[in-house]
C-alpha cells in the first residue's frame, strides 16, 4: 500500500467538483491526559484539546464542505494502477499531529476491498476551531476487482486516526461512512463530446478510416456494430440516432433508441457499447465487405444541464464483413488456450503442467470460420505418435462464441493426462491433436488435427 501524496494535484480539481458531502459523528476513545471539558463552539477559538473529539468527513478540496448521508464515495484509477479515493477530514478537540491514519473500504458485505495506512499527518488549525487534514488519498491494490466490477456497489469507508502526543495517552479516533463506489472522470462540462469506436472492449474514439465490422451469424439480418462514446455528458441519453450511408449518400441502415444509459467507464468516457444498426434485408454481407460507408450519430439531450442540448459525430470507414457468418463449408483450427483465437502452426509447442493429485492438464482452444455459432458435441483428442491416446474431452451443446462479431472461437477446452505418465516423460513428446465438431447429431463431423509437441509451462 502507499499515500499518493504526489498526486493532489492531478486530482484537485475534479474532485472539488464531484464529491457531494455528508456528516459522520466520530466513535472515539480519549486517553486519561485529554482535558475532561467539552468544546467551545463559538466559532473564533483556536484550536484547542477537549473532550468533545469528532471527526467528518469532507470534500476532497481546499475548501470545507461536508459529505451527505448516503452519497458517493468517489474512486478513480491513478495511472500506477490500483485505485484511490480522496477527502478530507475534519476534527474538533484534537491536537496538532496525528500519528497515523488508517482508511478501509469494505463492500457492504464485509469484504475488505482495500486498506492503507500513511503516517504522520499535520493538522492544521481552521478559523472556525477545528483541524482538517486535507486532500487526503488513499490508495489500494486492486488485484481482485476491476474497476467497473465496483462502480456503483454499496460499500463502507473507514478510518482509523491514532494521535500519540507527548504527555498524552494515545488513542484513537474511529469513523466509518456508508455511500455507493463511484467512479470519478465522467463529469458534466460545458463543452461535451461524442466520438465513434470499435466494437468490444476498447473504449477509444476510432482513428480516421478504420474498418468497422458487419455480420449476419444467425440468418436475421446484416447489423453494423460500434461503441458511442461520450465526455462531459450526462449519464442518461435520451435519444440516439445513427444511420449508416455507402459512398453514393443512399442510407443503408438507420435506427433511433431512447434514455439509452451511457455508464461511466475506467477510461474516462461515458459509454453507448456495442450499439448495432440493423441493415437493409436485400443487402449482401459479402458484398459489403471493403465497401466505403458513412456513419452519423446525432444525440439529444433536451433540457441537458450543461446547456448543450444536441450532439453529433461523423465517421468515414470500410465494411470489414465477419468471419461470424455461417457458411456452408465452415473450418476449424486447433488454437492456444486463451489467447482469443491464435492458431497453432506446424510443430508448435503445446503447454502442459502439473496439478493436485499428480495429474498433467493441458487446454487448447478452437477457431471457426463460417461455422454455426453452437455445436451438439466437440471432441478433443491428445494421441502420441504410435496412436495411444494420452488425454481425451467431450462437450456437448457448446456454444460458439463470435469473438468481437470477427470469428467464431471455443476459447479454452481441458485436457486432463492423468497420472500414469510422469510430466516430465511427458515433456518433450511428439503428439497429434484430433478435434471433431458435429454441429446438428446426424451429420457428419467437421475434423481438423494438429502435430506439435508438449512443453512443461
Amino acid at each position: 500500500m502507499y499515500f499518493l501524496v504526489s498526486m493532489f494535484l492531478f486530482v484537485s480539481k475534479r474532485f472539488y467538483v464531484l464529491f457531494l458531502i455528508f456528516v459522520v459523528v466520530a466513535c472515539s476513545s480519549t486517553g486519561t491526559e485529554s482535558p475532561d471539558v467539552p468544546c467551545v463552539s463559538d466559532g473564533i477559538i483556536s484550536c484547542e484539546i477537549c473532550a468533545d473529539k469528532t471527526i467528518e468527513f469532507a470534500v476532497f478540496g481546499t475548501e470545507v464542505e461536508l459529505w451527505p448521508e448516503g452519497g458517493d464515495i468517489p474512486v478513480w484509477l491513478p495511472p500506477q494502477g490500483g485505485l484511490v479515493t480522496g477527502f478530507n477530514l475534519l476534527f474538533q478537540g484534537v491536537s496538532k499531529r496525528a500519528k497515523a491514519v488508517t482508511t478501509r473500504l469494505f463492500d457492504v458485505d464485509g469484504t475488505l476491498l482495500g486498506e492503507e495506512t500513511a503516517p504522520k499527518m499535520k493538522l492544521p488549525c481552521m478559523g472556525d476551531g477545528k483541524r482538517m487534514l486535507v486532500e487526503f488519498m488513499a490508495a489500494y491494490d486492486a488485484d481482485t476487482y476491476s474497476i467497473m466490477d465496483l462502480h456503483g456497489r454499496n460499500a463502507i469507508i473507514e478510518v482509523d486516526v491514532l494521535f500519540e502526543e507527548d504527555g498524552e495517552e494515545p488513542y484513537v479516533l474511529q469513523s466509518s461512512y456508508q455511500g455507493v463506489i463511484t467512479i470519478v472522470g465522467c463529469e458534466l462540462n460545458d463543452e461535451p463530446g461524442i466520438f465513434v469506436g470499435r466494437y468490444g472492449p476498447e473504449l477509444e474514439p476510432l482513428a480516421p478510416a478504420k474498418k468497422l465490422v458487419v455480420w449476419d451469424p444467425d440468418g436475421s439480418g446484416i447489423t453494423l456494430g460500434f461503441n458511442i462514446l461520450f465526455t462531459g455528458t450526462p449519464e442518461i441519453v435520451p435519444s440516439i440516432t445513427t444511420r449508416v450511408l455507402d459512398s453514393e449518400g443512399a442510407v443503408l441502415g438507420e435506427i433511433t433508441r431512447t434514455d439509452v444509459s451511457v455508464p461511466c467507464t475506467s477510461d474516462g468516457y461515458r459509454a453507448a457499447t456495442n450499439w448495432l444498426v440493423p441493415l437493409h434485408a436485400d443487402l449482401n454481407v459479402e458484398e459489403l465487405h471493403d465497401q466505403d460507408f458513412l456513419l452519423e450519430v446525432t444525440a439529444e439531450f433536451p433540457g441537458s444541464p450543461n446547456g448543450v442540448e444536441t450532439l453529433t459525430t461523423s465517421y468515414e470507414g470500410t465494411m470489414h464483413a465477419s468471419k461470424c457468418v455461417h457458411s456452408d463449408f465452415p473450418t476449424v483450427s486447433i488454437a492456444f488456450a486463451g489467447s482469443d483465437g491464435v492458431p497453432f502452426v506446424e510443430y508448435d509447442e503445446i503447454p502442459i503442467w502439473p496439478v493436485d493429485g499428480g495429474s498433467v492438464a493441458s487446454a487448447v482452444g478452437l477457431v471457426f470460420a463460417g461455422s454455426p455459432l453452437s455445436a451438439e458435441s466437440v471432441t478433443v483428442r491428445v494421441s502420441d505418435t504410435d496412436g495411444n491416446v494420452l488425454a481425451e474431452a467431450t462437450q456437448t451443446q457448446v456454444a460458439i462464441d463470435c469473438f468481437r462479431r470477427l470469428f467464431p472461437l471455443i476459447n479454452q477446452i481441458e485436457l486432463d493426462f492423468g497420472s500414469t505418465m510422469d510430466i516430465n516423460d511427458l515433456n518433450g513428446m511428439d503428439v497429434i491433436i484430433d478435434a471433431a465438431v458435429v454441429f446438428e447429431a446426424g451429420q457428419p463431423p467437421l475434423t481438423t488435427s494438429f502435430e506439435g509437441e508438449l512443453e512443461i509451462d
